[in-house]
Order: structure tokens, then C-alpha cells, then sequence
């Protein structure tokens, strides 16, 4: 089985080593998340009260959070604070926000007719996010997809997994009040690993990365006209 290393760059010693999610857990991940639709029927309103809660959870995470972004990535203490906060503010914008962003538009209205514009959920999102900012990057994709109902398979990047499975955490506690239990899962792996996601009967790609992994998605999703948004 591959193993994804962690490298503390300050000493160059391994902080940790992690089991690659196979071909076989990737898709039934996938199978099971698309299979479950109980978040998606949930009111908004409902949705924005448990992800709302993610806000006190990075608190009370945060030391534990910033001490595994330092040791696995390099990033100073003082920093990764920083990084949670913003993205705690990131998270109350989209609750404040995406009612309004999702909210039925009537396109036309006249006495014999009115036309209706209804926003429903994609479906499965793959989320694959950058190492450089291992909180606030994956949540600013992760969090504006649950809010809409979609539900989330993510894969953080192979140089910070264990950043990954600490934010992860935090989601795990999230279904202990409210949020569906196959609503958010996580994969572990490098770039065999976010190709075999990107490749999997999913609705929608979210990639922040470099412009090779942009090319690879975007030419992977087109061809199957999957919907992608990529920041590279």
C-alpha cells in the first residue's frame, strides 16, 4: 500500500506516515455519499445552524490545529492563528450570504404567467485543496458546498494530511449535532488519488492547486461535462 510521509521542513525528520486511500475505499466513499441525500433535503436555514457551529469548534481546536500546521508544514505559530481566524470570519460570510445566493428568482411575471428560477444542490462535490493554507482553503470550498446542500468528498493536499485529519475532526464532531452522517468525507492521498476522485461519478470538482492540476481537471471533468471550478 503507498504511504503518504510527512516532513517536518524545519528538521527534516518525519512527523508521520498515513496509508493512501485505495481505489476500492475511494469509490465506495463516493457510492456511499451519493446514495445519501438527508443533508440536501434539510432547509437552508437548518444547514446554516449546524455549520454555523464550525466557528466554536476551530476555537476550541485552535492551539491543536495551529501546533500540526507548524510541525508538518512550517507555518509560524502566530500565523496559523491568523489563517483560523480568517477563515472562521470566511465561514460566517457564507452563512450570512448564500441564503441570498440561493434564494428563487422569478425571471418573469405577468397575470397568465410566472417563470421561477429554483436553486437545488449539485449533488457530490470533490473538494482537493493546496497545502499553503490547510484550514482556511478547504473550508473556503468545503463550507459554501455543504451550505448549498451538496454533499462533500474531500482530499487535502498529500504535504499536509495530518492538518487534513485534525480539520476532519472537527467534522466528525459536526455529525454528532446535525450534520448528515455521509455528508463529508475525507480521502488521504497524492495526485493518483485526486485523479481517481476526479474520475469517479461525482457532480462537481473544487481544486485549489497548480496550473498542471487545473489542466488535468479541467480536461478530465470537461469530457464528462462535469461541473469544476478551479483557483490555480
Amino acid at each position: 500500500m503507498t504511504k503518504v510521509v510527512s516532513i517536518n521542513p524545519s528538521t527534516e525528520e518525519i512527523y508521520g506516515e498515513l496509508d493512501e486511500s485505495s481505489a476500492s475505499e475511494i469509490n465506495q466513499k463516493v457510492k456511499v455519499v451519493r446514495e445519501n441525500h438527508e443533508w440536501g433535503r434539510k432547509k437552508i436555514e437548518e444547514r446554516i445552524e449546524v455549520v454555523r457551529k464550525l466557528i466554536d469548534l476551530l476555537d476550541s481546536k485552535r492551539e491543536e490545529l495551529v501546533r500540526v500546521m507548524a510541525m508538518e508544514m512550517g507555518k509560524p505559530l502566530k500565523a496559523g492563528r491568523h489563517e483560523i481566524e480568517i477563515a472562521q470570519k470566511r465561514i460566517s460570510d457564507y452563512c450570512n450570504m448564500i441564503p441570498s445566493f440561493i434564494s428563487d428568482e422569478i425571471l418573469f411575471d405577468s397575470e397568465s404567467e410566472r417563470n421561477i428560477a429554483v436553486f437545488e444542490p449539485v449533488g457530490t462535490v470533490v473538494v482537493i485543496s493546496s497545502w499553503n493554507a490547510p484550514v482556511f482553503v478547504p473550508l473556503a470550498m468545503i463550507v459554501p458546498a455543504l451550505l448549498c446542500g451538496n454533499n462533500v468528498i474531500w482530499k487535502p493536499s498529500e504535504y499536509t494530511s495530518f492538518s487534513g485529519l485534525k480539520l476532519n475532526e472537527l467534522f466528525d464532531q459536526l455529525k454528532k449535532i446535525g450534520l448528515s452522517e455521509n455528508a463529508f468525507l475525507i480521502v488521504i492521498g497524492g495526485k493518483e488519488v485526486g485523479r481517481k476522485l476526479v474520475e469517479e461519478d461525482v457532480n462537481m470538482i473544487a481544486l485549489t492547486g497548480g496550473v498542471r492540476a487545473g489542466m488535468e481537471v479541467g480536461k478530465i471533468a470537461g469530457s464528462r461535462l462535469k461541473k469544476f471550478v478551479l483557483e490555480l
